[in-house]
């Protein structure tokens, strides 16, 4: 079973540019694809610099490798790998980094505080993006697809009932099907970045989502990107999973 199940994540293919793509992706030189939606990429003669996959969410495993500027001539970086997910649809985008990184002393800043840009080429603006370090398990050399499972796992990016259920190939309602298919829910996007929130953010949000628990009639107004992606995701959720998010609340504090 991959790390992350056929009904949560689109297939993906691993091809070039095409006007027939739904969403394609640039890759900055730099940028080192490791694993696509659950799949390795794999030893290649030439770097994948293209990556083309359908509607949906999309989890992406990726690394910054390139020769920087040392002390005593050029050096090979290669940074932690980082863990990209997001949706996207009908979208032509670019990944890079957030800035340049030429000499050793930038990829040591980079790799302290990584963070890659994905950006839709139309609006030159940046989409949202949860992305993270994937933490290495123990072992004397790296399995990707199980880190990148550990990591959904512990970050409820990875219903694992849902996942169980489907494995044993019990029968679940078409309509719940089509549900995962679009990707994570809202009460596991939420839960997942209320953990990645400070104290003082955690009461901004949580502020917000009682003042519209029946309908969301206040806009959130915020000048913290975390805070703003839980309030889009409550805005995305329907009646009842609302109600789940509001009362999962109530238990965390």
């Amino acid at each position: 079973m991959k790390n992350w199940p056929n009904f949560l994540l689109c297939s993906a293919a691993l091809l070039p540019f095409s006007v027939h793509a739904a969403v394609d992706i640039k890759l900055a030189e730099e940028i080192s694809p490791i694993v696509v939606n659950g799949d390795e990429v794999g030893i290649r003669i030439s770097k994948l610099s293209d990556v083309t996959l359908d509607n949906g969410t999309h989890q992406l495993v990726v690394r910054v490798s390139k020769l920087v500027m040392g002390q005593s001539g050029y050096e090979k970086f290669n940074s932690n790998p980082l863990v990209l997910t997001f949706s996207a649809k009908n979208q032509h985008l670019t990944l890079a980094p957030d800035k340049s990184i030429n000499t050793l002393a930038e990829a040591k800043a980079f790799d302290n505080a990584p963070k890659l840009t994905l950006t839709d080429v139309s609006t030159s603006m940046p989409i949202e993006v949860l992305q993270a370090e994937l933490p290495r398990l123990p072992g004397i050399s790296r399995d990707y697809l199980k880190e990148l499972n550990a990591y959904n796992k512990k970050n409820n990016l990875l219903p694992v009932e849902q996942a169980v259920a489907q494995t044993a190939a019990l029968v679940v309602p078409a309509q719940e099907v089509a549900k995962a298919d679009n990707g994570p829910t809202s009460v596991s996007m939420i839960q997942y970045l209320y953990g990645e929130a400070s104290s003082i953010e955690r009461q901004e949000f949580a502020n917000w989502a009682f003042a519209n628990r029946a309908e969301v009639a206040q806009p959130m107004v915020t000048q913290n990107k975390l805070v703003e992606m839980m309030a889009d995701w409550y805005k995305k959720a329907d009646k009842a999973e609302k109600a789940s998010i509001l009362s999962w609340l109530i238990s965390q504090e």
